[in-house]
């Protein structure tokens, strides 16, 4: 930081340091241009008091991608947000029960830079807290894991008992998920089929479907034959494919048979 004297006109350099320890003053030297010759030079003492370490700021990416390793900070402070020299050891948490996080680490000189995978989507924190005294911590804004690309299939809605030719109510739906198992919104062809058919039944209707927004809907699947123990398979080309729970279909309606007499015979 440079100053100008107004008594000498000399340019004037000067330089702030802190105390090594997590609290003390930031204090300032002071020299002109010409080392410590030259006119006479009016110094004032700046002082900044440097309090004890309360708090740990976490800072993290705003947006990560399910999966991918990202990296995030930690800055000790003390009461008033001024960072601090603290070098300890800090434990780490988070709101993502599948992440990987680093289960400690050492701050240097009220700094440290650590590596976390975050694997649900949604809104996620980080809080790093202190491993002697849990009263030092701090929590990350919120980080937004938004769901890699769909790498498999994954029933949302699925598929409920229902009479023998009837519609399958509610519409049995497949989900395109990523590697993690977090709904995507990508675009894939998908088809079902019986996985298991006790009843040696015929699955009719629209059997493959355009997912929309990740999700593929069959609106008109019906099964002609009762038995217990159904399953439907579902595919997609390159994704993983999945198996629906089991459901049972009943004997349908019986059909209404109208026999006519006829007319009496003439003699």
């Amino acid at each position: 930081m440079l100053f100008r004297s107004d008594a000498t006109s000399s340019l004037l350099t000067v330089s702030f340091t802190t105390q090594p320890a997590g609290a003390g003053a930031l204090n300032a030297s002071v020299s002109n241009a010409s080392g410590s010759s030259g006119g006479p030079v009016q110094v004032a003492t700046v002082s900044t008091v440097i309090g004890v370490t309360s708090q740990f700021f976490v800072w993290p990416p705003e947006t990560v991608v399910a999966g991918s390793p990202v990296l995030f900070t930690v800055i000790a402070a003390d009461a008033n947000g001024t960072p601090t020299q603290y070098s300890g050891t800090v434990n780490f948490t988070t709101t993502d029960a599948a992440a990987t996080l680093p289960a400690s680490g050492a701050l240097v000189n009220g700094s440290g830079l650590f590596q976390a995978t975050l694997r649900t989507a949604g809104a996620r924190t980080i809080t790093a807290t202190d491993s002697v005294n849990a009263a030092i911590t701090g929590t990350s804004a919120t980080i937004t894991v938004d769901p890699a690309p769909a790498a498999a299939l994954a029933f949302g809605q699925q598929p409920s008992n229902a009479a023998s030719t009837v519609t399958i109510a509610p519409s049995p739906t497949v989900l395109l998920v990523d590697a993690f198992g977090n709904a995507t919104t990508d675009v894939a062809q998908v088809t079902v089929a019986f996985g298991v058919n006790p009843g040696s039944g015929a699955l009719a209707g629209t059997k493959t479907v355009t997912a929309v927004a990740g999700v593929a809907t069959f609106a008109d699947l019906s099964v002609d034959k009762a038995a217990s123990g159904y399953t439907l398979a579902a595919s997609s080309a390159g994704l993983t494919g999945t198996t629906s729970s089991a459901f049972t279909i009943t004997a349908g309606p019986v059909a209404t048979i109208t026999v006519n007499a006829g007319s009496s015979p003439q003699t």
